[in-house]
């Protein structure tokens, strides 16, 4: 992010650079900082995001990993930039699924399953009929509110 993109008019938000710092100072620079950056290979790079976690040991999401590898190429873009290595061992290392290791929401992974079981006829038992099962099935997968769902046509 230097002076080259404000020229082009790329305008880059304080929170945008301070979470791309936070990335180099959490993950890449504990594990790179005593490489040598013409040998970091694609390989290497890639088996480090598989295994990477936080500091507490939990698992980090795809989306984490995704932003932290595009920190990494934005080191090797500038690297390159300055004629320092001669390519960016990122390209070609496939992103990562963004789904959220952890997904939000009120209600607890075990009260949905016991509020939504495999079977029909455990849903009927639950919700009452197979209409309210339905309905309840489309709050549940899109997050639709009582209003729209009754709108639908």
């Amino acid at each position: 992010m230097g002076e080259s993109d404000e020229k082009k008019g790329h305008h880059f938000i304080d929170k945008y650079l301070f979470d791309r710092q936070g990335y180099l100072d959490n993950y890449v620079v504990p594990e790179f900082e005593h490489c040598i950056p013409q040998q970091i290979e694609r390989r290497e790079i890639d088996d480090w995001l598989l295994d990477l976690r936080k500091k507490d040991g939990t698992e980090l999401s795809g989306s984490i990993k995704n932003k932290i590898l595009y920190t990494l190429s934005l080191v090797f873009e500038e690297l390159m930039d300055l004629k320092i290595v001669t390519e960016n061992p990122v390209v070609g290392i496939k992103s990562y699924d963004k789904s959220p290791v952890s997904p939000r929401g009120a209600i607890d992974r075990n009260s949905l399953a016991k509020l939504y079981p495999i079977t029909h006829g455990a849903m009927v038992h639950i919700w009452g009929a197979s209409m309210w099962v339905a309905m309840m099935l489309v709050f549940n997968d899109t997050g639709s509110r009582p209003g729209e769902v009754r709108a639908l046509r």
